[in-house]
């Protein structure tokens, strides 16, 4: 099994994918960026999330708590009612044995002519041996527990824990695409270095979110994907694979 994606053989109607899709381009609300070091590239929504985040958060902070939290799956986590919900939930029910818990739910959306930047996806509480430091995701050659952002981590308190180790640092991931079965240039850096490209077409797949980084090169119409953050069991990888 590659170390840097799998597909999986399960797929999302294209009708399903424009149906969750236009709502979210028609709001065009922007995704918060850690730490917002650079310009909007994406836009999102949500499936799944908190339901009653600390109010003493400002607006940044709501924004990433979730996203912090994803790993925490005590925390209160429920179903929206956007469109496309039942949907995503009747294809995860799928998953039998793999998908052990779900957490989060979000939708990520590339804006047309934009670049997506090369960056990872962490787990708080889990131990990385390529950080910068413990409170952000960059890479850094430091062997550390990550702890997301200082704000957070004073929030609540941070089990270690293997949960990323324990999947091989996959995360699961739908593809959503204007032009259903087109992923666009989503990419994945490999051991050398280099951008290694993936097109899983509508089928949903596995992406290594935290080794070498990944990110998508510009393409001239809307596509992203439903990122399902949840605790995975490979035991049971063969049977959708």
């Amino acid at each position: 099994m590659s170390n840097l994606f799998k597909k999986l053989n399960l797929e999302i109607k294209p009708e399903e994918q424009l149906e969750i899709l236009n709502p979210v381009i028609v709001k065009q609300q922007e995704a918060v960026s850690e730490k917002e070091l650079v310009p909007s590239f994406w836009i999102s929504g949500g499936m799944r999330y908190l339901k009653n985040p600390p109010s003493i958060l400002s607006k940044y902070q709501q924004g990433r708590f979730s996203y912090l939290a994803r790993g925490m799956s005590e925390l209160n986590w429920v179903w929206g009612d956007n469109a496309g919900v039942d949907n995503v939930r009747s294809l995860l029910s799928k998953l039998n044995g793999f998908l052990v818990n779900i957490t989060r739910i979000a939708i990520i959306i590339q804006k047309p002519g934009y670049e997506v930047p090369t960056h990872r996806d962490l787990i708080v509480g889990s131990n990385y041996s390529n950080l910068k430091d413990s409170y952000s995701t960059f890479l850094g050659s430091q062997e550390l527990i990550y702890f997301g952002e200082d704000w957070f981590h004073k929030l609540l308190e941070i089990p270690k824990n293997t949960y990323h180790s324990d999947q091989n640092y996959f995360g699961l991931r739908i593809p959503i695409s204007e032009k259903p079965g087109e992923n666009g240039r989503p990419y994945v850096i490999n051991e050398d270095g280099k951008k290694e490209y993936y097109d899983f077409g509508n089928n949903l797949f596995l992406l290594n979110e935290a080794h070498y980084g990944h990110g998508a090169d510009p393409v001239d119409f809307y596509r992203g994907v439903i990122i399902v953050d949840g605790k995975l069991n490979l035991e049971h990888l063969d049977k959708y694979s």
